[in-house]
């Protein structure tokens, strides 16, 4: 494979993972970062005040599991590309910037970043 052709497939490739990212709303892991301190940034609470966490089924796992609210609460929740970029947005907030959170749950499936903020009736 020459240049040209090799520029061809990385071209091709770059059109595929953006229709891929439009069809199954996959972020990156730099905009899924960008996107949960955007919105942290917006409750103008602390990261302390927040938990992050992975799933492989983020709603789920926010309004049954953790009890957060629906409607008036402050959470957020992407879906990454795998399950390890998932654990290293996870591992960023909690290790990095100090969100609650417990780092290395989930299972094999969990490419769903959430995070909420912590109230009285969350759990934690």
């Amino acid at each position: 494979m020459d240049d040209h052709q090799f520029n061809k497939l990385i071209d091709l490739l770059k059109r595929i993972l953006q229709i891929l990212r439009k069809n199954f709303r996959l972020e990156s892991k730099e905009k899924i970062i960008s996107d949960i301190k955007e919105h942290i940034k917006k409750s103008e609470y602390s990261y302390s005040s927040w938990y992050v966490g992975i799933s492989k089924d983020a709603p789920d796992r926010l309004f049954k599991d953790h009890k957060v609210k629906e409607k008036n609460a402050w959470w957020i929740h992407s879906q990454a590309s795998s399950t390890q970029i998932a654990r290293e947005i996870e591992e960023y907030f909690v290790n990095i910037l100090g969100t609650d959170g417990r780092p290395g749950g989930g299972d094999e499936d969990a490419n769903m970043v959430y995070a909420y903020k912590k109230e009285n009736y969350t759990d934690p």
